[in-house]
């Protein structure tokens, strides 16, 4: 009984202040990943995962960043991919830029020097669990990346992708449990995206190169045909949550023929 509620009109389950507590919790959701865009644009990765992501140990351990190549467990690897392998990246970057321009100082204040990147979340569609601990979301993203080179020019890509996420109400507030950014497409801009390649060599994909080398890896979702695989679904009404339908790699559908072997 309890599960066919959500189904059906909320409001003659809950009472007016069950009701305003039920909007003002999916406004606080919609808030904090609008929040999180701007971290995330402002290069705030650390201070993200401590003021949006879980606290509690048994959420810590079992939180996950997942994408298209398989999913980072636990709050240390999300740490170490999310904050500690991109501040590698953007140092050797900048090192490439003071190697080829000795008028480039080496510091942390040049770190990220001529590149932009941001990934704003739209049409937000988030489902409050019945019982009101937990909640999923779904966006979707039209963002850009930009990164400067050596001799003066610059790449600029345009990134298409879903961004779901499973969420906790931990003390009062909620917090990021899963995370899934899972890409659909991208292109260099200005080209002629008829003349991208259709298929990637295993490996050769940049965005797969980013990801670097997660807990597990699969192919979570094979953009090759957009959306056929249909993943990550669109969160729907629930009344308590279960691992089997969250966005941790428990909620995939484990299509064995799309594994990375």
């Amino acid at each position: 009984m309890k599960e066919s509620i959500t189904m059906m009109n909320k409001s003659k389950y809950y009472t007016d202040d069950e009701l305003i507590r039920r909007v003002w919790d999916i406004e606080d959701i919609r808030n904090m990943m609008g929040r999180r865009a701007f971290y995330a644009a402002n290069e705030l990765r650390r201070e993200e995962l401590l003021d949006f992501w879980v606290t509690a140990p048994e959420y810590r351990n079992t939180a996950s960043f997942g994408s298209n190549w398989g999913y980072y467990i636990g709050m240390d690897a999300v740490s170490n991919y999310y904050v500690v392998k991109h501040d590698k990246d953007r140092k050797a970057h900048l090192e490439s830029l003071a190697a080829f321009d000795p008028s480039v100082e080496y510091k942390d204040e040049n770190l990220g020097l001529g590149c932009m990147s941001i990934h704003p979340v739209s049409t937000p569609l988030v489902e409050l669990a019945g019982d009101g601990k937990t909640a999923q979301g779904l966006w979707y993203t039209f963002g850009q990346e930009t990164v400067s080179r050596p001799d003066g020019t610059a790449l600029a890509n345009w990134i298409y992708h879903r961004t779901a996420a499973d969420f906790v109400k931990e003390n009062g507030q909620w917090r990021i449990w899963h995370m899934l950014v899972i890409y659909d497409f991208s292109n260099e801009a200005g080209t002629d995206v008829s003349e991208l390649p259709v298929f990637y060599e295993p490996g050769a994909n940049p965005l797969e190169q980013e990801f670097g080398n997660p807990t597990i890896p699969m192919l979570t979702h094979d953009s090759t045909y957009n959306w056929w695989d249909g993943y990550p679904r669109e969160p729907s009404p629930y009344y308590t949550f279960s691992p089997e339908m969250g966005y941790g790699p428990e909620g995939h559908p484990d299509n064995k023929d799309r594994r990375m072997m």
